[in-house]
């Protein structure tokens, strides 16, 4: 794996997960594209420069996308290969 180190406080190095803020996302209470009432992952495609400009995080968390039946907020995965269809 890459790690980008740059110089931080005192000249120490920092990882870059050090310096950037993370936005946690919940996709299915975000933003709606098609009309169903459920959130999706085109949603935040498009919403990608608002959270980086505007936000400011350099780093996005996605809750769980993966295929669940949804009985536990979608941490229920049945397949972490398959994004849930829904999103």
């Amino acid at each position: 794996s890459i790690m980008w180190w740059t110089a931080g406080v005192a000249g120490a190095l920092q990882p870059w997960y050090a310096r950037e803020v993370t936005y946690q996302l919940f996709v299915p209470s975000f933003l709606d594209t098609d009309g169903d009432g459920i959130g999706d992952l085109e949603g935040v495609r498009q919403k990608l420069s608002y959270i980086r400009n505007d936000v400011g995080a350099g780093v996005l968390q996605l809750s769980p996308i993966f295929q669940s039946p949804m009985q536990d907020g979608g941490y229920d995965v049945t397949d972490f290969r398959a994004v849930n269809p829904k999103l």
